[in-house]
């Protein structure tokens, strides 16, 4: 198949995929199951100061932080460019979670990349954004620290030597990262399928040894409540012959540490979209094939990215941000969906981020902020009955309730992760 052949090949598969995506029964189910797994019920009686029921009182019941986790990643440019006030109004409007895309490798240790996520991460925890570890391990020859390179590739040295030598240098940032960064959870190793330098030295296996390491350091430290991730490439999104390999091989390595005894705890999906995606229904079905292990997801990743041989339309790109929320809301096990790129650089070289430069919304942007606010906010004005409630199916999170009757007002915070009844006496 020659490149034009190619290039239409893929424009017709993902047309056809996109149409097919259109119809509303996918959409249908992914709400369904949404409402099933991330709201619960608020009932809400109001009685007076004889604990008899009010008839007629309003009721304001609004959502102001989801459960779940709504994250972008950011880079150092986040905190010095003339646009960050934008960036930090428009981030707590949308976001409860962050992470760094760079900073936190083991390469930019002491760089000024960790220098710059040192002044984001002071921001975020000022207003309860909380932020994701990435990442411990990156066992690839281009991710190693200058000092570990320099071993792997020394050829006058075993490979038994090689591995005395640098598993200690890689534990270091292990270490480093767990006592640094006051993070909800790591991702302890990224991109196993393809980078395994340091593991190929040894006649055993590393990966379950970089997350007893990462446990040994939480204890240590004193953090237990850090989550212990893996983290993988092209498992949802893959559209090429590898597709359903790659899966395959994931969960072997998965497996392979939980039974080693490796204490992982949560599997990351990343979700870089190119050449293409498949239907809803088949990614709904992928995040299904890792269910057995009974472990959190995380969608680490996500963004549609244009390719020299396959660039989307702002239509694709629209309906490709909406289904990837609504489908990865919609599975139980995921806990966050963390956009890769919050903002473009100065140089303009990063159009798949969500905003622009300036600060404005870019297509995908603004899909992003019409899905969620049109899928996923819970803020409703009811009155209350003869018996003096009212009731409301809401996400789960974090809520103000305002309860309003004869010219007084009275406010109730709620956090909603079961079903609720609460009195409110006026």
């Amino acid at each position: 198949m020659n490149i034009k052949q190619n290039i239409l090949f893929f424009a017709l598969v993902f047309i056809s995929q996109i149409n097919s995506a259109q119809g509303p029964q996918w959409k249908e189910d992914a709400r369904e199951r949404i409402n099933q797994y991330r709201k619960n019920n608020i009932t809400i009686q109001v009685l007076d100061n004889q604990n008899t029921p009010i008839k007629d009182a309003l009721v304001d019941i609004k959502l102001v932080r989801h459960k779940f986790q709504f994250g972008a990643v950011v880079e150092d440019d986040f905190m010095t460019s003339k646009y960050t006030d934008t960036y930090k109004r428009t981030f707590t409007n949308l976001f409860n979670a962050a992470g760094f895309e760079n900073g936190l490798k083991q390469k930019q240790r002491g760089k000024p990349k960790e220098k710059a996520s040192e002044i984001a991460a002071q921001w975020f925890t000022a207003n309860n954004i909380t932020m994701r570890g990435h990442a411990l391990v990156y066992d690839g020859l281009q991710f190693l620290r200058p000092e570990e390179n320099e071993i792997v590739t020394n050829k006058h040295l075993s490979n038994s030597e090689k591995a005395r030598q640098v598993i200690p240098l890689m534990e270091q940032h292990i270490e480093h990262g767990i006592k640094k960064w006051n993070v909800t959870a790591w991702d302890v190793l990224n991109e196993p399928l393809a980078n395994h330098a340091v593991n190929d030295l040894t006649p055993g296996n590393l990966v379950a040894h970089w997350f007893k390491k990462a446990d040994y350091y939480r204890k240590l430290y004193n953090k237990p409540n850090i989550a212990l991730y893996i983290n993988e490439n092209r498992i949802i999104s893959r559209t090429t012959k590898d597709t359903y390999s790659r899966p395959q091989e994931y969960k072997k390595v998965i497996r392979e540490v939980i039974d080693e005894g490796g204490p992982i705890e949560g599997i990351g999906f990343q979700s870089r979209i190119k050449n293409g995606f498949i239907t809803p229904e088949e990614m709904y079905k992928r995040l299904q094939f890792f269910d057995e292990f009974n472990l959190p997801y995380q969608a680490t990743e996500f963004e549609v990215r244009d390719q020299p041989k396959f660039q989307y339309t702002d239509v694709q790109k629209q309906q490709i941000v909406e289904q990837f929320m609504l489908i990865y809301l919609s599975h139980p096990k995921v806990e966050g969906i963390w956009h890769w790129t919050f903002n473009n650089n100065k140089k303009g070289n990063k159009p798949w981020a969500l905003f622009n430069y300036d600060g404005t919304p870019t297509v995908c942007g603004q899909q992003w902020i019409d899905t969620y606010q049109k899928e996923f906010s819970t803020h409703k004005l009811l009155n209350t009955n003869n018996a003096g409630t009212s009731s409301i199916r809401g996400f789960k999170g974090d809520y103000i309730i305002r309860v309003s009757y004869k010219g007084k007002n009275k406010y109730v915070k709620l956090y909603l992760d079961k079903d609720q009844e609460i009195t409110v006496q006026m």
